[in-house]
């Protein structure tokens, strides 16, 4: 996982101030803005991410002391566990974070996934399940 910052304007109509970051932790940067922007939407009408700039840890550490009096972050957000997934159809095995899983059904709302090795059956939201697919690069595919 990887560290990137969020960082604001003078615009009242950001989440916060110009003296104010907030962190988040992510497998990348695709990922680190979905996860901001489920706490910050983006603006009414607009496709920009709701802060002024984003940075990764490199370029933003340096800032910290010049620009922030070295203070931490208003906020930490942490993206959910990165999925190694490969193109699945349903009834295919597949790898879930590091777990031989079964995709079962899928009913348009949830999708099952059952532990091969446990037995142990899970309901994922179909709508979390495609958005981690997608995060990695794929696609639900249909049988």
């Amino acid at each position: 996982m990887n560290n990137y910052y969020f960082t604001f304007g003078t615009d009242p109509r950001y989440p916060y101030g110009i003296n104010d970051y907030v962190k988040v932790t992510a497998p990348d940067l695709g990922t680190a803005i979905r996860t901001f922007q489920k706490r910050h939407p983006n603006r009414p009408g607009s496709n920009l991410v709701n802060c002024a700039f984003y940075y990764d840890e490199e370029d933003f550490l340096p800032m910290i002391d010049k620009y922030y009096n070295g203070e931490g972050p208003i906020e930490v957000l942490t993206a959910p566990e990165p999925t190694r997934l490969q193109e699945i159809r349903k009834g295919q095995d597949f790898s879930l974070c590091g777990q031989a899983l079964h995709l079962a059904m899928d009913d348009g709302e949830t999708v099952a996934l059952q532990d091969i090795r446990e037995g142990t059956w899970y309901f994922v939201a179909r709508e979390w399940l495609i958005e981690a697919l997608e995060g990695a690069g794929y696609k639900l595919a249909e049988p």
